[in-house]
């Protein structure tokens, strides 16, 4: 029984690569190559990247020769990686998969169920840390040299050594996420607040890489330091690493141990955390008057609740919205250093004049932050087989396309309204200027949102059997944001070259009325002829 189970979940495991999600049909054998030559693609550009930041970071080391610091270093970045990865896997394949009441109903022992789980999450380990420990490999031979036959040998096996840690850490923070959903009534706000947080960890770690080197660099001392107390386990990895038998066994004993621990606290929390049921407090009846509400209201509440009740829509259509928030803090938090820099330039430069061109540098940039959030592009197709519903409601046909295209300006206004009255403070523009920059984004934004309910009505999916279909493999979602992105780099262009004759609000103003007025264009069309489209699909 397990090595059919494990057949089975290795084939759910892989079914991207071999059928295709929007038909639920088997994919080609072209097709099948084709999706593996693109992961490969990811893998070697992926690896390129850490191989080059490995030899960087090889600088310093092997200046001072401590060898072993590079492998104990990469081998945490490695750990990170693999449980930021895994993270995501155990969650959905341990605890919150779709057949788990149908298996639990099986006579199949809750050990051969877990142990089938965490296979599949371990190979989803093996792949993220690989991204790391396998260039980072190349990187140190290529630039130190190959040390030993037995480092060598030492080196390649400790990457699935490695995973048994991942997968550890990743249970452990499966188990985690399970434990607070199945006691939290809204889920999806749940698995929304963790997912940000792991991407926002993964963009500090990332964007700060050269700090981290250079800090390692200048303190090398107090880093060995480090390791020698506080880390010695990734000591233990490095001297292994290195062709030392005895650190190498001792870092295996140590993550063995803390698999075994998490292995015991799966095996006595899963049927509890599984078949969990929620207790939240009833509501009573009370007799009181029902708020009523307007048909526009009513349809964009709708909505609302739809975009916040599926993780996915947030995270991959939404995601811009928490750049563009954090991007309001920076800019508020900076203030300072921003002015100083502006002062900085005009002294170097006397005869730049910038107040020509901060109010459209501002303008182009609140624009592209705002472009990634593609909420409405999708909007249409996620209704699915569901849309009879929406259709069948006592309204007219093109309401419902109006609530989602201001779901869209709402979701994307206020967070670039904010940007954009920040800039304008902090850089001094002048009150018309600002007025005209909130003009010249909001327009912006009104017409990507428009224009994605006219993209996806005449790019419709309503066959998928993944909510991520219509999310990230839309037409009219590819549509929508390299489209904002190409609009936005000609516009950058012609202000460069209109900067010359043309004073900024000459500008802002054009631009903002050909924005309405493509935007007024696109809203008849969704009236007549898209409302015709919406009704028949």
């Amino acid at each position: 029984m397990f090595w059919v189970l494990l057949k089975k979940q290795l084939l759910q495991l892989n079914q991207f690569y071999f059928y295709n999600p929007k038909t639920g049909k088997r994919r080609n054998p072209a097709s099948i190559i084709g999706m593996v030559f693109l992961f490969l693609l990811v893998f070697f550009s992926f690896g390129m990247a850490v191989f080059g930041l490995s030899t960087t970071l090889l600088v310093g080391i092997a200046k001072a020769k401590v060898y072993w610091l590079f492998f104990a270093m990469m081998g945490l970045v490695s750990i990170f990686v693999g449980v930021l990865g895994g993270g995501y896997t155990a969650y959905p394949t341990i605890y919150n998969a779709k057949d788990n009441d149908l298996l639990i109903s099986f006579p199949i022992s809750t050990s051969s169920l877990i142990l089938v789980r965490t296979v599949s999450v371990y190979i989803m380990t093996v792949l993220y840390s690989a991204f790391i420990w396998l260039p980072a490999l190349l990187a140190f031979w290529v630039v130190c040299g190959v040390p030993s036959v037995l480092s060598v040998i030492y080196s390649l096996l400790l990457l699935p050594i490695l995973c048994i840690a991942d997968v550890a850490l990743s249970c452990l923070l499966g188990f985690i996420i399970a434990a607070i959903s199945s006691r939290v009534k809204n889920k999806s706000l749940t698995t929304i607040v963790f997912s940000f947080l792991f991407i926002g960890v993964y963009y500090i770690f990332y964007f700060r890489t050269d700090y981290y080197i250079e800090l390692l660099t200048k303190n090398l001392k107090d880093v060995i330091a480090f390791f020698d107390t506080k880390f010695i386990v990734f000591k233990f990895l490095g001297e292994g690493a290195m062709g030392n038998t005895l650190s190498l066994l001792y870092f295996l004993g140590i993550v063995v141990a803390l698999f075994l621990v998490i292995w015991y606290l799966l095996q006595r929390s899963f049927i509890g955390i599984v078949t969990h049921t929620s207790k939240f407090k009833k509501a009573r009846f009370s007799n009181k008057d029902i708020r009523t509400r307007s048909v526009g209201r009513a349809l964009l509440s709708k909505e609302f609740r739809r975009f916040w009740k599926c993780p996915a829509y947030v995270l991959n259509a939404g995601f811009g919205i928490v750049i563009e928030l954090g991007f309001t803090v920076f800019l508020i938090v900076k203030s300072g250093i921003i002015r100083e820099y502006l002062y900085s330039i005009e002294n170097l430069n006397p005869e730049l004049d910038l107040a020509v061109y901060l109010p459209g540098a501002i303008a182009l940039t609140l624009c592209f932050l705002a472009s990634t959030n593609a909420v409405s592009a999708p909007s249409v197709s996620l209704e699915g087989k569901s849309i009879w519903i929406l259709q069948s409601y006592p309204v007219e046909a093109h309401k419902p396309l109006f609530a989602k295209e201001q779901m869209h300006i709402i979701l994307n206004g206020i967070p670039a309204v904010l940007g954009a009255i920040t800039m304008d403070i902090i850089c001094y523009v002048p009150w018309y200027n600002m007025i005209l920059t909130l003009l010249f984004v909001l327009s912006f934004i009104s017409l990507m949102g428009s224009l994605g309910v006219m993209s996806n009505l005449r790019h419709p999916n309503l066959n998928w059997t993944n909510e991520n279909v219509p999310i990230k493999q839309s037409v009219s979602v590819l549509i929508c944001m390299f489209g904002g992105w190409v609009l936005i780099g000609i516009l950058a262009v012609v202000f460069l070259i209109s900067a010359f004759f043309l004073p900024p609000y000459i500008f802002l103003s054009i631009i903002s009325l050909f924005f309405i007025g493509l935007c007024v264009l696109i809203n008849k069309w969704i009236r007549t002829k898209g409302a015709t489209i919406f009704a028949t699909l």
